[in-house]
């Protein structure tokens, strides 16, 4: 299938531009997290001091940042990332139909599918809300070593029914007939320290 580039950056203090991106927090928390931007890359901020453990688990809501490139696409497209971890997980692709609004009329989440990588493999997350509730669902565990440390390139390709999911030489195609027409397409760090070097987005000719 034929790609065309629709957008593409690095994450380099040059090489992109926060007001093409819209940053959206996550239904579960209130907090809303932050980017820090570094010499080559950026990574999402981390609250000083805390353990390993404890940005996996107590203090893991204060890890999470996330922001969506501020067009909306149609139809089949790819995305790509280079990106990293420092110790277990959880650097992500994001994809959500539409954007919601907290109580403070700050963009977040309602839907939403997340292509996870960190060091035992890929993890694909359906995300939804309801109740007032948000919810979520493993839709496929790819299990295989990632290593820590090290730039990897995550692709995403979505087309009318399926996702189609590349890393390290490996292609994982997952099931979804609810995927929507149209998407949001983003990042999100989460659980650790995450970081991102480049992105760009490719939308059928």
């Amino acid at each position: 299938m034929a790609m065309d580039l629709r957008y593409a950056c690095t994450f380099a203090p040059q090489g992109w531009s926060a007001a093409a991106w819209i940053p959206v927090g996550s239904p579960r928390w209130a907090q809303r997290g932050a980017w820090v931007q570094e010499e080559d890359h950026l990574r999402n901020q981390v609250p000083a001091g805390a353990s390993e453990k404890e940005l996996l688990g107590s203090r893991a809501p204060e890890t999470y940042a996330s922001q969506v490139w501020q067009e909306r696409i149609s139809g089949c497209l790819l995305v790509c990332a280079e990106m990293s971890f420092d110790h277990h997980m959880a650097p992500l692709i994001v994809l959500a139909p539409e954007l919601s609004a907290n109580c403070n009329s700050q963009p977040q989440y309602r839907e939403h599918y997340e292509v996870v990588l960190y060091d035992q493999g890929i993890n694909v997350w359906h995300h939804t809300f309801a109740l007032g509730r948000p919810c979520w669902q493993k839709l496929v565990h790819h299990a295989f070593a990632v290593a820590p440390r090290q730039r990897h390139t995550l692709e995403v390709e979505k087309h009318a029914a399926e996702l189609v999911v590349r890393v390290a030489g490996r292609e994982l195609v997952v099931p979804c007939p609810a995927l929507p027409h149209r998407s949001y397409v983003g990042l999100t760090g989460c659980e650790g320290v995450n970081r991102f070097y480049s992105f760009s987005v490719h939308t059928q000719l």
